[in-house]
């Protein structure tokens, strides 16, 4: 079952990036929601499974989704709300928002190259 490889899977991405935990938008997606709809007993992992986990390792700000790929139930929203925490985060990141794990000092652009010299840099 995909769900028992969890915490492999996000600390291998963590050690190939390189990057605290907190710096990437991760988000839980438990499929084949179309095949549990009516049928309880069909279902692989419980919810309450999946929420224990991200609770009991600090990750209650990661997302859970229960989606389909057969029917697409779900998965747009999923996708939704992962580009509105980008945002959210970049936002931030720029001193537009109020996450100081996300704010620093900006650069000012360099400035537009001359009439006729090609590049500034």
């Amino acid at each position: 079952m995909s769900f028992d490889s969890i915490d492999k899977w996000q600390q291998g991405f963590l050690t190939q990036v390189d990057q605290p935990r907190e710096q990437f938008i991760f988000s839980v997606c438990g499929n084949k929601c179309d095949v549990v709809e009516g049928d309880e007993s069909q279902r692989k992992v419980d919810e309450k499974l999946v929420k224990g986990w991200l609770q009991q390792t600090g990750q209650n700000n990661v997302s859970y989704k229960e989606t389909s790929a057969m029917n697409g139930n779900r998965v747009a929203e999923l996708f939704q709300e992962i580009a509105e925490e980008a945002v959210r985060r970049e936002k931030a990141r720029q001193g537009e928002g109020d996450d100081p794990l996300y704010k620093h000092e900006i650069t000012p652009p360099m400035p537009p190259p001359a009439e006729g010299r090609g590049c500034a840099c």
